[in-house]
């Protein structure tokens, strides 16, 4: 360097002074918007899925809500019938009996005048005659009776009312001869408000009506007489004698 130096000044050069290279400035990314941005996006999405599962719960609470409602509903027989089939069954068995004198928890009244008979009760006449008789019931309210034939067997859809609350009920169940002046009967279903009885305290239910009709039967002394009884899809086919009036 110093020959360099010495060499410069023996030729008359000036030397001149070495330019310092100024360094570019490196320039910051600002990543500060872009972590905001994505910051943002994240909880759209968050709160879109949010939302997402509240609908979802929502709907499945819905679901469940219409299933329980109408499993504790009554059960639509597609049976129906007006006021018109009670009384064309009454005359095709030749009774003129007021209904308030038949109800299941009516007094039992005195019988008159029998007249042999044969007919085939209708599913809509079966459903009339058990709705409108039993309009008088006392102890509970009894509508939307709907009464089904099957092979050997029968569905009963009703609801009974009872201090300000009504209760569905369906029932499975035969019934079949057993005297002239007595019946057989057995319950296969029974739900209450879309709940199954328990299958221990059918047999008890099963008695109780059973007894209930057969008390009214016998009570009817030889104005009833029960020659053949069938269920089937075309309705209850009945032979036997029938009281035609009471007092």
């Amino acid at each position: 360097m110093e020959e360099k130096q010495n060499k410069n000044v023996e030729y008359g050069l000036k030397e001149e002074p070495s330019t310092p290279v100024e360094e570019t400035p490196t320039k910051e990314v600002d990543t500060e918007p872009k972590k905001q941005k994505k910051s943002k996006k994240s909880c759209i999405i968050a709160l879109l899925v949010l939302f997402f599962l509240v609908l979802l719960l929502v709907g499945a609470i819905y679901w469940s809500y219409r299933k329980v409602s109408k499993a504790m509903g009554p059960v639509d027989l597609e049976v129906e019938y007006t006021v018109e089939d009670y009384h064309n069954i009454m005359e095709e068995l030749g009774v003129d009996i007021d209904g308030s004198l038949l109800c299941m928890d009516c007094p039992t009244p005195s019988f008159l005048d029998p007249n042999e008979v044969e007919v085939t009760v209708s599913n809509a006449q079966a459903s009339a005659a058990f709705e409108y008789i039993n309009q008088y019931v006392s102890v509970v309210q009894i509508s939307d009776t709907q009464i089904k034939m099957g092979e050997g067997n029968a569905e009963l859809s009703t609801t009974l009312s009872f201090q300000g609350q009504s209760f569905p009920v369906y029932m499975v169940g035969s019934v079949s001869k057993a005297s002239e002046n007595s019946l057989n009967g057995a319950v296969t279903v029974l739900k209450v408000s879309g709940f199954d009885i328990p299958v221990s305290a059918i047999p008890f239910i099963e008695s109780a009506l059973l007894n209930i009709a057969n008390q009214k039967l016998v009570s009817a002394g030889d104005t009833v007489r029960i020659d053949s009884l069938e269920i089937t899809p075309d309705g209850i086919n009945f032979k036997g004698l029938v009281p035609t009036k009471a007092e």
